[in-house]
């Protein structure tokens, strides 16, 4: 018989609301009376640390006999280590080894405890197949199936801050027309000399380079430190991994860089600064798109403390690319998303329930809309759900950096674009707030999001 268990959300319980976890241990009353049995999830124990138990117990049953034969079966209480087979040789004429498997017990076991990230797992030349707990892709997986080669819009950033009024006023009127229809656009004459964005994506390179020891200060630590090295999305949460590495810094209002490489702090700086104000001035057009006043936008976003974060994520060689990805489905936390590539494609966003594979042009950026824009404009601008994907020749690096409003800013729609309270589509967050819940939860599309969205 196929019947669903119970599952118990183990964060509600230990960090909800003291009305969700009366519900949780009211249903945990229920399912121990009458199951006796459930499943426990969101439980805070590392999924690393998890795969590292179950492949350590495996090793230690790959070891030779004689190597094992220390622990052979002794006293049942008195010995605090045994090994042996069945239950209880002594009492039973039947034995049977038992056997602790771990998720990849099908195929030939890779030990990847061995490594801390997917750079070393790609260059050791071990992996002939990608372990089951890297695989996301499937038939049963649910979003857009069918992949199109379809033209993205296009911005000329130069006649937006250069132009006649004419010009100007065209560029405005493409932008809201990007950002209602698509969410997404690319940016093209904006002005970053090409010589930066090389120098930068070279520095994030050359940070991934580093030995492992090298990094180690920056691993996984919480959402909101301004440093961040790991993999995946966030390995404590994540339910499966994802082939990717990253760097995350924050790098405004307060300006941050890690020690290594050389020249890694004056280049970031410079690339931060850039495209912070190409971004400033992407939203003051897209804001007078929405036929908003931009005067009005610095009272709404607090832009003058906005937050900015750079994001440089690495997708190494895969043995099995149509199995994973390098990060799932999702829309960003933030108002734009700035994003340069190093000349291997492998973004997909999604465009009227299909997916567009994008190809950029040299020298330019890939523009998306976040979440924190759908809020303020009152749902008229989508932010847009989009993933990365991976190869298996090619190693990919995307750079990203992400515009917010301040960190202590409660983002609400702009009540000019409410003429009545039940057009309101959206309640307020700090956006603090919404970022750590947004990074410290398993990435669903746009989960938060819709936990903010009013049904009227």
């Amino acid at each position: 018989m196929n019947e669903e268990i119970p599952v118990i959300d183990f964060s509600t319980l230990a960090g909800g609301a003291a009305e969700e976890r009366a519900q949780v241990i009211h249903h945990l009353e229920t399912v121990s009376h009458d199951w006796g049995f459930f499943m426990v999830v969101s439980n805070g124990v590392p999924k690393r640390l998890m795969d590292e138990m179950l492949d350590a117990c495996e090793g230690f049953f790959n070891l030779s006999e004689d190597e094992k034969q220390v622990y052979n079966v002794k006293h049942v209480l008195v010995d605090p280590v045994r090994f042996g087979t069945s239950l209880n040789t002594s009492m039973e004429k039947i034995s049977k080894l038992c056997f602790i498997s771990s998720l990849m017990a099908a195929q030939p076991l890779l030990p990847l405890f061995k490594y801390s990230t997917i750079k070393e797992i790609s260059d050791s030349g071990d992996l002939s197949s990608l372990p089951s707990c890297y695989s996301c892709r499937g038939p049963d997986i649910d979003g857009p199936t069918e992949t199109l080669e379809e033209e993205v819009p296009i911005i000329d950033f130069s006649l937006l801050v250069g132009g006649t009024a004419k010009q100007r006023t065209q560029v405005i009127q493409d932008l809201g027309k990007a950002c209602r229809d698509w969410g997404f656009f690319m940016v093209v004459n904006h002005g970053v000399p090409k010589s930066l964005m090389e120098a930068m994506l070279n520095a994030c390179m050359g940070f991934f380079n580093m030995r492992e020891d090298e990094k180690q200060e920056y691993n996984e630590k919480h959402v909101l430190d301004p440093i961040r090295h790991g993999t995946s999305f966030n390995t404590s949460v994540d339910k499966v991994r994802y082939w990717r590495d990253y760097l995350k810094v924050f790098v405004h209002p307060d300006f941050h860089s890690p020690a290594k490489p050389s020249g890694f702090r004056e280049i970031s700086v410079e690339y931060a600064t850039r495209t912070r104000e190409m971004t400033k001035e992407l939203l003051k057009a897209i804001w007078e798109s929405l036929e908003l006043k931009p005067d009005d936008m610095e009272e709404a976003l607090d832009l003058n403390s906005c937050f900015q974060i750079l994001v440089a994520n690495l997708y190494p060689p895969c043995p099995q690319p149509e199995l994973t990805l390098g990060i799932p489905p999702h829309s960003d936390h933030g108002l734009l998303t700035v994003l340069l590539e190093n000349g291997v494609n492998g973004l997909k966003v999604e465009h009227n329930g299909k997916w567009v594979h994008v190809k950029s042009l040299p020298n330019s950026f890939l523009v998306n809309t976040g979440d924190q824009l759908e809020i303020v404009s009152n749902g008229k601008y989508k932010s847009v759900v989009h993933q990365a994907e991976v190869n298996a020749s090619s190693t990919r690096m995307s750079l990203v950096t992400l515009v917010g409003p301040s960190l202590d800013n409660v983002v609400v729609p702009a009540p000019q674009l409410v003429k009545h309270k039940h057009q309101l589509a959206y309640n307020g967050m700090k956006y603090r707030d919404f970022l750590e819940h947004q990074q410290a939860n398993p990435l669903l599309v746009k989960s938060l999001l819709d936990l903010l969205r009013l049904h009227n």
